[in-house]
């Protein structure tokens, strides 16, 4: 069986997927006290901004419809309770007008969702976990131990993270697998990249009700920060964004606070590393550097907010409209943040505009579009050579589109089995990292792997540095850098 690749301490058994029990296990970390916000002047974010223009296309909304979800291509899924389960329309305004398709599913009541494309979505309700595949329902079943109500993240087929009563519980292949932070209430929600769980450095962000937030890494996680009173939360590439009573708190490097001279938000959403939100009736986008006003066709309050990384769904009690600010490029074939051992993507990518100049790379090497049978698409092949996380690329005139997705080991590579052999036989000698050194450090034991993971990547594979060349053994070579970086990469087992 094909163990958990975040799992270093939670290996402790195999375990068969089933509804009436899940493998249990531990991480480590999440000891210290929790500080709560630094003491940092605030930043203004003034009422006089100049409004830009933007493309609105707005529909009315059916009787008893809210937002449901949005796709990270910007496809809004809004929903009616029905008997038994939801009327689904799937809304994309992507080129001028407003498209609708509809669908009945009968899964019971939904608590959340995370839409994928027009037609496919992961649907969590009050007594199942749902894959939507071309608008038909696959029932997955909850794991033991999940009880509603409860939040979902990713895709259910490919790693997603249910969290229900402070455990969290990860789906690999046919397995299940559960942890629960140590001496805490534990977490009650995930913050999604474009509906993913992790991001660059296979990162998880996770909240509890009070306001922690939970920094998972790999192999242990940390409390790093409290925020009183929070209202909403929302991530997107490098950037989290938390609203509490008062203010706006962007971070997590480096928390600022952000005050209004308008109306303290109450909904936040991101995408594209760019964050939306609503001051009263004035829509406001940070992009990382300042904040800029939009205008936009609402004409009642909006209660729910959807971005995407072409523009925002903003929606009120009885009409939805989509916004996008100047050119927009979707993509097809590839995910943000997603994870696979897919070695190459077939992409199409489409600007909203029409634009034909679009092009393409994977990391600064560009590789070719051209245009398919239809006219209307760019098509092409976007290699990722070397397992780690990677950027995919796509200019355009006026709009820049980056997609990150990791390419994890094919091969599962454990401590035991193939790096204690390795450090053994290229590390340990009297004058490098034997047992009980300092400098250079000891790196005898997993744990000490685990800690100096971050050098090692950076000696070892980045800048193949070590071991020195004078300490280079007959058995040292490139097998031997795969092995250690499909390790680090495939969620450094025990």
């Amino acid at each position: 069986m094909r163990t958990h690749p975040r799992q270093l301490l939670l290996v402790v058994a195999p375990c068969l997927l089933a509804v009436v029990a899940a493998c249990k296990g531990d991480i480590g970390g999440g000891k210290e006290p929790v500080p709560g916000p630094p003491d940092v002047e605030p930043k203004t974010v003034p009422t006089d901004l100049a409004a830009r223009e933007t493309v609105a296309t707005c529909s009315p909304l059916e009787a008893g419809e809210r937002l449901l979800s949005v796709s990270p291509e910007g496809q809004a899924w809004v929903a009616a309770d029905i008997e038994g389960g939801v009327r689904v329309r799937v809304l994309d305004a992507f080129f001028g007008s407003m498209d609708a398709s509809s669908k009945d599913l009968m899964v019971g009541e939904v608590l959340e969702a995370q839409a994928w494309s027009s037609v496919d979505a992961a649907l969590l309700t009050d007594t199942s976990l749902y894959s939507i595949e071309d608008l038909s329902r696959i029932e997955l079943g909850l794991p033991g131990g999940f009880e509603a109500p409860g939040s979902l993240c990713g895709d259910p087929n490919a790693g997603g993270v249910l969290v229900s009563d402070g455990n969290v519980f990860e789906q690999r292949g046919e397995s299940w697998w559960s942890w629960a932070p140590a001496d805490t209430a534990g977490p009650a929600s995930v913050l999604r990249y474009d509906g993913e769980c992790h991001t660059l450095g296979d990162l998880m962000w996770l909240a509890s009700e009070s306001g922690v937030l939970y920094r998972v890494e790999p192999t242990q996680y940390t409390r790093p920060i409290q925020f009183d009173s929070p209202v909403a939360m929302a991530a997107t590439n490098g950037m989290l964004a938390v609203l509490d009573a008062k203010q706006l708190w962007l971070g997590p490097e480096s928390w600022q606070p952000w005050v209004f001279d308008g109306d303290l938000p109450s909904v936040l959403s991101a995408s594209g590393g760019k964050l939306w939100t609503m001051s009263g009736d004035v829509l406001l986008r940070y992009d990382g550097s300042e904040w800029q006003r939009f205008a936009h066709e609402m004409d009642e309050p909006v209660v729910a907010i959807g971005a995407h990384a072409g523009g925002v769904w903003l929606a009120g009690e009885t009409s939805i409209c989509h916004q996008m600010p100047g050119q927009s490029l979707r993509v097809e074939g590839v995910r943000p943040n997603f994870r696979s051992t897919e070695l190459e993507y077939d992409v199409r990518v489409r600007a909203s505009d029409g634009d034909d100049s679009v092009a393409a790379d994977v990391d600064g090497e560009a590789f070719p579009l051209s245009v398919d049978e239809t006219g209307e698409w760019l098509t092409g092949r976007a290699r990722l050579d070397t397992v780690g996380w990677h950027t995919i690329s796509f200019q355009a005139a006026s709009s820049t589109r980056e997609i990150m997705v990791k390419r994890t080991p094919e091969v599962e590579r454990s401590w035991a089995a193939d790096i204690e052999p390795i450090y053994a036989a290229n590390c340990a000698t009297s004058d490098c990292h034997r047992v009980g050194g300092e400098s250079p450090p000891d790196i005898s034991s997993y744990e000490l792997w685990i800690s100096h993971a971050a050098e090692i990547r950076a000696q070892v594979i980045d800048g193949k540095a070590m071991p020195p060349a004078a300490n280079v053994g007959p058995d040292w070579g490139d097998d031997e850098i795969e092995t250690i970086d499909e390790w680090l990469e495939g969620g450094m087992l025990p």
